[in-house]
């Protein structure tokens, strides 16, 4: 059994040996791509981002140009200029859970809940009934691969 169970150990550490080879392999070759699109792709999104903001400058310039109270959409070639106007919220820096919490509106507040499992981990058996739950043994199997060039 005991050599069973060695040449099981061995195969698990050749296999995870040449494994974190080709992933290593593979981080080089993908951060070699990376480094080569990147430029590309970071060039792009800065053109991208300045004629969205001319985009959207003409159109504020030429609201009246381009939309009337009948027509908030106009259709173009390559795509459609759209306005609208909406009623919205300004978000205070001022408002706070705090304030709100103080104000007695505490339905404009979220709180966000969780079962803490470190802390009853740590109650004892009778607690841990009180809730519907039991510590239970769990039987754990592991193993260690030694390295077999250190000789």
């Amino acid at each position: 059994m005991h050599e069973k169970a060695d040449n099981l150990l061995a195969i698990i550490a050749d296999r995870a040996r040449i494994l974190k080879g080709w992933e290593d392999e593979l981080s080089v070759k993908i951060e070699g791509i990376r480094a080569v699109y990147a430029r590309k792709i970071n060039e792009l999104k800065t053109e991208l981002a300045d004629a969205e903001k001319s985009l959207i400058s003409l159109m504020k310039k030429n609201t009246n140009e381009f939309f009337t109270d009948e027509i908030d959409r106009l259709d173009l070639i390559h795509g459609a200029l759209i306005h609208q106007v909406a009623d919205r919220v300004k978000r205070a820096r001022k408002v706070t859970t705090d304030l709100l919490e103080a104000l007695g509106h505490d339905e404009a507040v979220k709180i966000v809940k969780s079962v803490d499992w470190d802390v009853i981990e740590k109650w004892s058996d009778v607690m841990l009934a009180n809730i519907g739950t039991e510590r239970v043994q769990k039987e754990n199997f592991e193993y260690e691969i030694f390295d077999c060039e250190r000789g």
